[in-house]
């Protein structure tokens, strides 16, 4: 076996010497608990199709230094169970004000003085990034991992046959190293004795069945595949439902929740988690089967499959007025673009994507969506793989300031108050007074709008993950916008198009799967400079177009305009000379149009751009105002003669 590195070794040299002591280790991205790293050449033996950390964990020194010398900083994953030649990890966490855990180390003393005996801890010890620890075992017999329920509130945690621990030294979320307190070197990993083992499954007995017929805890596996997911998670509603009575539906939806998100592989989508297991929790309930929490065999099929509700005369009958009602649940998720909501009626689950080309203001545009989303009530969060929370801060501000300082009507702000300043000038602390604007920017969103830093390693796991997270501590759908497409990685395909529909792919079952509406910004294709929108506008636009439930397209007016379209197609150069004046004028006249609309017809809104105040402000809809506001068709100029005349707001 390797010597323990010394303080400041580099992160190979810990991956070698855990493999050195039996430990599989593999590596994952620094700062996270995720298997960022992928390679096809450690993949499922059985299926051929599967890259999971599961795969990659491993004691062979070849394959260590293969995966540390290309990613040196990464973290260590360390595979638990069977797989470390039988090494099981308790883990103990300290109390967490913001989610109502209690401190899981006080759990484990109080438990050792109930029993008058004292637990062996001279045994490897690690604290983690969050402050809590982590005790080392041995057992050369599989130690069934129960899950944290169990514990009912503390924070208690095993991680065996399936699972996985971060190691010392590497980075946890919050930025604190891992840490070893009683390190490998000086205390050999312990046997799991009866009083750990005790502990460990929660103090119940081991056997299936006592003299008088009762049932013991439903042992949750570490993995549940496909055939099975249904029928398990239906059973673990059972167990919580009769093993912690005191827990409320909200509760037992949440540790439901995680265990899909976490476990099943692949995880059911919403509709079906919650038609087929959720309502299982009024069942038990209702039927006061506490002692026997195993589902009837007639109400919990063996195979995900016959849930699929084929039969559409009992979807009728028994599930679409459940789905109508949820569908109705997001029609009040306001975007706060009036002209916007009243066309459309709100946001609905599902995938939307808006694009344009450069210097148009997409970004602008969904990101003061996403302030008013969230100063109307509804939670948001904001994946941005480009700029910092910075940068969106200070726009917002700039935004703030207007909102502020100006006396009209909001669809009627006024972008040069004295006070205004852009968001450069915010950054600088060139904006006086700017505490009372954060104040009041904090006041109207409150903790509803969340901005998720990305970078270049972002996938669609990370924000699938993030979401379904933020779902269960917070307990609402939230409406997710990822800013942009193009960026989000796709490790698993090389060739651009395969990997853009990948990532189409992944954000449409996100959308589906957690019930939530997604809106990916997209780039468009350099030739449509001179052109309307189109959905082959979109780069890779052939998955986009039949995916997305929703297309949007942000373009000059100018480009509909009569003036413009009479051009011929020859003439380029007038074509370039007129997009380029439309380009400098402020506002910039911009077009909202609506290629794609799987919830209702097409439309366009009119907007007015100042790219200075990072500021949409909308004008016009495809109404019978807009009609009546330009009965001889619009042309590029037109609006502010239709003002003067009272003929638009």
């Amino acid at each position: 076996m390797r010597r323990i590195p010394k303080d400041g070794a580099k992160m190979i040299d810990w991956a070698l010497y855990y493999a050195s002591m039996g430990w599989a280790v593999f590596p994952i991205q620094p700062g996270t608990k995720k298997d960022f790293y992928h390679y096809p050449e450690y993949k499922n033996p059985e299926s051929g199709n599967e890259y999971s950390w599961k795969y990659q964990a491993s004691t062979d020194e070849a394959r260590v230094r293969q995966f540390w010398e290309e990613h040196p900083d990464a973290s260590i994953g360390c595979a638990t169970g069977q797989s470390s030649g039988g090494l099981y990890v308790l883990d103990l966490d300290r109390a967490k004000g913001e989610t109502g855990t209690k401190d899981g180390r006080e759990h484990f003393i109080s438990w050792q003085k109930k029993q008058g005996r004292t637990a062996n801890t001279e045994t490897p010890v690690s604290k983690t990034g969050s402050g809590g620890n982590q005790l080392f075992y041995h057992s050369d017999e599989k130690l069934d991992t129960v899950h944290a329920a169990i514990f009912e509130g503390y924070g208690v945690d095993t991680r065996g046959d399936g699972g996985f621990v971060v190691l010392p030294p590497s980075i946890h979320p919050s930025g604190n190293r891992y840490e070893w307190k009683q390190s490998p070197d000086k205390f050999k990993t312990a046997e799991a004795d009866d009083l750990i083992r005790r502990y460990w499954r929660g103090d119940r007995p081991e056997r299936s069945e006592n003299q008088d017929g009762d049932r013991i805890r439903f042992d949750l596996p570490e993995t549940i595949g496909e055939g099975a997911r249904t029928q398990t998670l239906v059973q673990y509603v059972g167990s919580l439902v009769s093993r912690n009575p005191n827990l409320s539906d909200d509760e037992i939806r949440g540790l439901v929740s995680l265990v899909n998100d976490q476990r099943c592989e692949p995880p059911l989508d919403y509709r079906t988690l919650e038609r087929e297991v959720m309502t299982a929790i009024r069942r038990f309930k209702a039927r006061q089967i506490a002692e026997d929490f195993q589902e009837d065999p007639a109400t919990a099929p063996e195979d995900d499959e016959e849930l699929l509700g084929d039969d559409m005369a009992s979807y009728a009958l028994q599930h679409f007025e459940e789905d109508v009602e949820s569908f109705k649940r997001w029609q009040s998720i306001k975007t706060g673009y009036k002209e916007l909501d009243d066309v459309t009626g709100g946001l609905y689950a599902g995938l939307y994507v808006v694009g344009a080309v450069s210097a148009l203001g997409k970004t602008t545009f969904l990101h003061q969506m996403a302030d008013q989303i969230a100063a109307s009530g509804q939670h948001v969060i904001y994946f941005s793989l480009e700029q910092s929370r910075a940068e969106l801060l200070s726009k917002s501000l700039a935004r703030e300031i207007i909102l502020q300082e100006s006396e009209m009507a909001p669809i009627e702000l006024d972008p040069d108050v004295d006070q205004a300043r852009n968001a450069l000038q915010v950054r600088k602390g060139e904006a006086p007074d700017i505490k009372k604007y954060i104040e009041s920017y904090v006041k109207r969103i409150e903790s509803r709008l969340t901005i998720r830093e990305g970078n270049l390693g972002t996938d669609i796991k990370e924000i699938r993950d993030y979401t379904a997270a933020y779902i269960r501590q917070h307990s609402v759908r939230p409406v997710v916008i990822v800013d942009y497409l193009q960026i989000i990685a796709n490790k698993a395909e090389k060739d651009p198009r395969a990997k853009i529909e990948g990532v189409v792919k992944g954000l449409k079952i996100i959308s589906r799967d957690l019930g939530v509406p997604l809106i990916a910004i997209s780039n468009m294709n350099r030739e449509n400079y001179l052109y309307p929108v189109a959905l082959e506008s979109f780069k890779e636009s052939g998955l986009i177009e039949y995916t997305a439930d929703v297309v949007l397209g942000l373009q000059l007016q100018l480009l509909t305009a009569p003036s413009y379209t009479m051009l011929k197609a020859n003439e380029i150069t007038k074509k370039r000379e007129a997009v380029a004046a439309a380009m400098k004028q402020r506002p910039r006249e911009i077009s909202l149009r609506c290629l794609k609309n799987r919830y209702g017809g097409l439309y366009s809104v009119g907007l007015e751009y100042y790219p200075d105040r990072d500021l949409f402000v909308e004008t016009w809809s495809s109404s019978q105002e807009r009609a009546a506001a330009f009965p001889n068709g619009y042309e590029a100029g037109d609006l502010a003669k239709a003002k003067a005349a009272g003929r638009v707001l």
